[in-house]
């Protein structure tokens, strides 16, 4: 584990993240992005975004095998005890583990982050794990957009 976050500006000549393109942030990403982005730990293949996110860390885990888009998404979710909101609330909540779901434009599931209290934390593919403000930071061609948020209570409290 990392003592500190590092900037992704930093991390091309370290090779923290080196992630096979999950997702393409590289010298070409807008500067006003890369420096809103910090490296929490580097590399593990060992687990996906969507395992990251559902606190799973020795397994890959594939929301289309329940089904295609928020329909799978939604089998996907109910057995991990979460359910999708009806509205983007973005706000954190300490009695609460929120995830934002990413989609392609053809409805396909293609990326999870966790809410954290200063923000979202993602896991690109088989690379590294990065802190992010914004859920805009990683939409694209690559990811899709944010298209839904999932939410279960902890603690027993609602």
């Amino acid at each position: 584990m990392l003592s500190r976050s590092r900037s992704l500006l930093e991390i091309e000549d370290i090779g923290l993240c080196n992630n096979g393109g999950f997702p393409k942030l590289n010298y070409y990403t807008p500067l006003q992005v890369l420096q809103k982005i910090s490296v929490l730990k580097p590399q593990d293949d060992n687990y996906n975004c969507f395992a990251y996110a559902f606190h799973v860390f020795d397994e890959w885990l594939y929301p289309d095998n329940y089904g295609h888009g928020l329909i799978g998404m939604d089998r996907f979710a109910e057995e991990w005890g979460y359910y999708r909101l009806e509205r983007m609330n973005l706000k954190f909540l300490r009695n609460a583990l929120k995830v934002a779901i990413y989609a392609k434009e053809d409805g396909s599931i293609a990326h999870a982050a966790l809410r954290v209290p200063n923000g979202w934390e993602s896991k690109l593919g088989a690379g590294c794990i990065i802190s992010h403000k914004d859920l805009a930071y990683l939409s694209g061609p690559l990811y899709g957009s944010p298209i839904a948020i999932y939410r279960t209570f902890i603690g027993g409290f609602r």
